[in-house]
């Protein structure tokens, strides 16, 4: 689906730009033959006002046919003119100037058509010439031919050029299009890959306990004459499965509310000191009995504006999974303290260590960085602490050393 995703990003771009080159091009090679069009007219215009006695073309005429002001440079025109007289009713053809190479032939036959065509200006299909005329004194014709060929030469200059640079821009397009694409679609690549890792992780997760309650299904139902008493220990354990299913979904919900924003907000004062204190009460048993040390350090009047459930869940996951990561004989410490306007919150147990490949995924959802205690947990608390903080505008880090132990640090705004 992303190489698909990826393919239509690639050739939308392209014919955009290509759109885009495309129109830009045709607007020059379009503004290319006018302009050549423009030359030739310029340069037959200037062909009928040779005099003939000047010397050069484009030099103007006099009354008299004098000469042009000392000094005064003459046009030069842009393409090259044949300039002739031409006398009706002698039939004599007398050249002016012969820019245009052309035997007397094709003139002589050239000079008849102009003189016969009734417009003052045309294209002579057969010789490809331009001409333009206009009646000089004592009723001749004067005449001016160029090229056709000029405009099309130059235009299919500009044309060819054009071309070049259409198709070294859409290559060099191409490759950028290529790179870009793998920048826009590298975030929907990771949440694509999280999606499946998910999914999978999950099913991984359910598969367990919907084992062992069909297992204990299908017992239940081959000792159909047993008392019910005398089946406890098996209903016991399907109770035990389905309250692990209902945790786990329960945790895959809101992470799912804390990622897509659904879930309402709550603001209200919270008061952190005595929410911490209330956790490190209720998880001292659970510390004694794995035979870790417990003990907080919680300073007074810290107050935190949210939701009091999402933070107390907050505080039970950081000690919990402290306590639980913490191997016997160790210790666990929790501080928490005013740190400008900001509370500072920490959780450290000593004697666990994670390594460092694996410290910048351990916020990611069914991620466990010891996958030997896969048992321990689905390896969702560390994702939703982390939504739960980011959701009150917090931020939470983790630092792991060998020496001294794990610390996880939770800095949110202080209520005001």
């Amino acid at each position: 689906m992303l190489k698909r995703l990826k393919s239509k990003f690639v050739l939308t771009n392209m014919l955009l730009v290509g759109f885009v080159l495309l129109a830009v091009a045709a607007a020059v090679c379009v503004y290319s033959y006018a302009s050549n069009r423009a030359a030739l007219e310029r340069s037959l215009e200037m062909g009928l006002e040779f005099d003939g006695a000047g010397g050069e073309p484009g030099a103007r005429r006099t009354e008299l046919g004098g000469r042009r002001p000392a000094g005064e440079r003459p046009a030069q025109p842009d393409t090259a003119v044949c300039t002739v007289l031409y006398d009706p009713q002698k039939g004599t053809v007398t050249t002016l100037s012969q820019g245009v190479s052309l035997s007397e032939e094709i003139l002589d036959e050239a000079v008849r058509l102009a003189a016969e065509s009734g417009e003052t200006d045309g294209y002579l299909r057969d010789y490809d010439l331009r001409f333009k005329k206009t009646e000089s004194r004592g009723g001749s014709l004067r005449i001016a031919f160029a090229d056709g060929a000029f405009v099309r030469t130059g235009t299919l200059r500009v044309v060819l050029i054009a071309a070049v640079c259409v198709a070294g821009v859409m290559l060099v397009m191409f490759f950028v299009s290529l790179f870009l694409a793998g920048m826009a679609l590298r975030p929907v690549e990771e949440a694509w890959t999280a999606q499946k890792r998910f999914v999978a992780d999950a099913s991984h997760e359910l598969k367990t306990p919907l084992t062992v309650i069909l297992a204990n299904d299908r017992i239940l139902r081959s000792h159909g004459e047993e008392t019910v008493d005398s089946q406890s220990g098996w209903l016991d354990s399907t109770a035990e499965e389905a309250r692990r299913m209902r945790a786990l979904v329960d945790d895959m919900l809101t992470l799912a509310q804390s990622e897509e924003g659904t879930a309402a907000p709550v603001r209200e004062r919270v008061d952190l000191s005595r929410l911490l204190t209330g956790t490190l009460l209720q998880l001292e048993p659970v510390a004694f009995e794995k035979g870790v040390t417990l003990d907080g350090e919680i300073a007074d009047g810290l107050f935190a504006l949210g939701d009091e459930n999402k933070l107390k869940q907050l505080a039970v996951i950081l000690v919990d999974n402290a306590v639980k990561y913490a191997p016997r004989g160790e210790s666990v410490s929790v501080r928490a303290e005013k740190a400008g306007s900001k509370i500072r919150l920490s959780v450290k147990n000593t004697g666990s260590f994670i390594a460092p490949e694996d410290l910048p995924h351990i916020f990611e959802r069914f991620y466990r960085a010891d996958r030997s205690r896969s048992s321990e947990g689905a390896g969702l608390g560390l994702s939703i602490a982390a939504g739960i903080t980011e959701a009150h505008g917090g931020r939470i880090a983790a630092v792991s050393d060998e020496k001294t132990g794990t610390e996880f640090t939770v800095s949110l705004p202080e209520a005001g």
